[in-house]
Formats: structure tokens, C-alpha cells, sequence
């Protein structure tokens, strides 16, 4: 996998608590990884993603993230994405 270079974050301002069915999840450490095949990974491991957590938050919150972690929401629109890469699972 060669080295992602796009720079940036997600910044994430939540009106509402969330829960794991409604949160945002990540891939810790995952900004580390390079460009990555999201629909391979999600057709051998599924929707949930088994290092993946969900960003529990609070109304008022504010989460960042880089834009290069594996990131989505697997229970509302069954999407990961990483940097300019997304790709809807195969369950779509």
C-alpha cells in the first residue's frame, strides 16, 4: 500500500448524544496505513469493522480526526471512507 499524502481533519460538532447506532466510527491509527482497498476490507470483515470504534458524544461535543482514518457510519448508510476513498459496503 503506498503512503496517503492528503493533509487534513474532520472536524465533527454533535447537537445530539449519540449512541454506537448513531455515532461516527473510526479506525484508530488507521491515518497510518496508506490508500486502502474499503471494499475488500469490508466484504472480509463486514460492516462492523473489528477494530473499529464508535465517537460516543455528548450534545456539544466536538470530535477531530484526519481525514486519512477509516472512517463511517456502517448502521445508517453502510459507508467507510479514508481520505478522497469511500466505497459502500457490499450489503448496499
Amino acid at each position: 500500500m503506498s503512503k496517503c499524502l492528503h493533509t487534513g481533519f474532520n472536524l465533527f460538532c454533535n447537537l445530539d448524544e449519540t449512541t454506537p447506532e448513531t455515532s461516527l466510527w473510526v479506525v484508530p491509527h488507521s491515518h497510518n496505513w496508506g490508500h486502502l482497498d474499503i471494499p475488500s476490507l469490508v466484504n472480509e470483515h463486514g460492516e462492523r469493522l473489528p477494530t473499529a470504534l464508535p465517537v460516543l458524544t455528548k450534545p456539544g461535543d466536538i470530535a477531530f480526526s484526519s481525514r486519512n482514518m477509516l472512517h463511517g457510519r456502517p448502521t445508517h448508510d453502510h459507508c467507510w471512507e479514508s481520505g478522497l476513498h469511500s466505497s459502500k459496503s457490499a450489503s448496499n
